[in-house]
């Protein structure tokens, strides 16, 4: 049969998640989603790539004339991070993936990537 050439399915995923053993501290990350273009016919993880990410604090306080520097607040461990994400997504193959992924399991162990600047 003939398949008709199209550009792989994309979309962006906005999360914000609280630290579980603190939640003054939110993770807010931007995840980019890219099916291979043979979606759905073969069973394959799709491709995620961290876009944006920012650590903040609920209690801070940043005057309006002032930048809020995430950098000075945390840093993110994204290769280890991106791939435990394939790990894992390897093992939910057949499985609606991207939500186990970015909702269930990201929320879960997002913080272990993490190092904050307090510690």
């Amino acid at each position: 049969f003939f398949l008709v050439q199209h550009p792989p399915i994309t979309f962006t995923l906005k999360r914000s998640m609280e630290d579980c053993n603190d939640d003054d501290w939110v993770a807010h990350v931007l995840l980019q989603v890219t099916f291979p273009a043979d979606y759905p016919l073969h069973t394959v993880p799709p491709k995620i790539d961290i876009v944006w990410f920012i650590l903040t604090q609920k209690s801070m306080v940043v005057p309006s004339n002032k930048p809020l520097d995430s950098s000075n607040l945390g840093i993110l461990d994204e290769l280890g991070l991106l791939q435990a994400i394939s790990e894992q997504a390897q093992e939910l193959l057949g499985m609606p993936s991207v939500f186990e992924l970015v909702d269930t399991w990201l929320s879960e162990h997002l913080f272990d990537y993490i190092t904050r600047k307090d510690n």
